[in-house]
């Protein structure tokens, strides 16, 4: 390994992605999310959004095919064909880059921070290597809030050190697609953004407000449909139980017109979740919000984080 360029045999993963996205690859273009005010949600709290330049970005990419690199020499030393990339013999040939870089791996060789970040970096490219490298994720919340220019090159830069890639994904908001012009949305398809997963949640306004989602049911609507305009899959989300008694009704009625009228390429169910310690939570211990009779909730994590629920679908 070429110790001189990468010190650090890491790359910067943020903490989730869809669970449709398991096996690819987890890019960080963005730290945090720009808005983190959902009442559901906990998995940036505590936590600033964050601009990262395009340089950075490069230099994460880079270290991705290094390690990528030294993983396929390893098969190939071990005797597997590029037909034969099975899982354990990527698991073989990653032992192996851990027991001979005992100055990158080893006890000692760093702080205990960065020697997890080099093995954790090294594991999730395995991951990726043993899936045939053909998919990936462009975190954390909402990438399009990079600026445009700075995201084109970043997809530019990834498809030319992986031409092989077949689909590139991201999380948006349904305010940041409305901000953008079709063509803008076009220019990244055509620089090879293939999915965006937006969090419809309800397409009830009050609803809506009461989560402080951030955005309206017509601007929903407005950004789903630049979204398949410019050519881009587009994945909803939406989730069940969310209206609690009072709205029960009303947001299953309107989120049900909200995605016929944007018609995305897949709806995913995301039932409601109530975390302690969330907004909504504290919304519910007070009596603001109250249980429909049909709905069961559970206290659990958040069931689009398939890192900590691996069995999410």
């Amino acid at each position: 390994m070429d110790l001189e360029r990468f010190s650090d045999y890491s790359f910067d993963i943020g903490p989730m992605g869809p669970p449709s996205e398991h096996g690819s690859l987890q890019l960080r273009v963005a730290r945090n999310c720009p808005w983190n005010r959902c009442l559901f949600c906990t998995s940036y709290k505590g936590r600033k959004p964050s601009h990262r330049g395009v340089d950075e970005i490069k230099k994460d990419i880079d270290t991705v095919k290094m390690l990528r690199d030294e993983i396929e020499m390893a098969c190939l030393e071990l005797g597997y064909t590029n037909e034969a990339y099975a899982g354990w013999a990527v698991g073989e040939a990653v032992r192996g880059i851990v027991r001979g870089n005992p100055e990158t791996y080893g006890e000692g060789s760093a702080e205990q921070e960065a020697i997890e970040s080099r093995l954790q970096s090294l594991l999730d490219v395995a991951q990726w290597f043993a899936n045939g490298c053909k998919t990936v994720f462009f975190q954390d919340a909402d990438p399009l809030a990079m600026e445009q220019r700075e995201l084109v090159e970043v997809l530019h830069y990834f498809k030319q050190v992986f031409p092989a890639t077949e689909r590139i994904t991201a999380y948006a908001r349904s305010t940041t697609c409305c901000r953008k012009s079709v063509e803008e949305l076009r220019e990244l398809h055509d620089e090879g953004l293939s999915r965006l997963h937006i969090g419809l949640e309800s397409g009830c306004d009050e609803v809506l407000d009461f989560i402080k989602k951030g955005v309206t049911a017509r601007e929903h609507m407005e950004s789903g449909r630049k979204v398949k305009e410019s050519g881009i899959s587009l994945s909803e989300y939406v989730m069940p139980g969310l209206g609690g008694k009072k709205w029960s009704e009303r947001h299953a009625l309107e989120t049900a017109r909200a995605v016929s009228e944007i018609d995305p390429d897949f709806v995913r169910i995301r039932s409601l979740a109530v975390v302690a310690n969330s907004g909504l939570y504290r919304k519910w211990k007070a009596g603001k919000l109250r249980r429909s009779r049909t709905l069961t909730w559970r206290n659990s994590i958040n069931t689009d984080d398939y890192r900590r629920s691996p069995t999410s679908v």
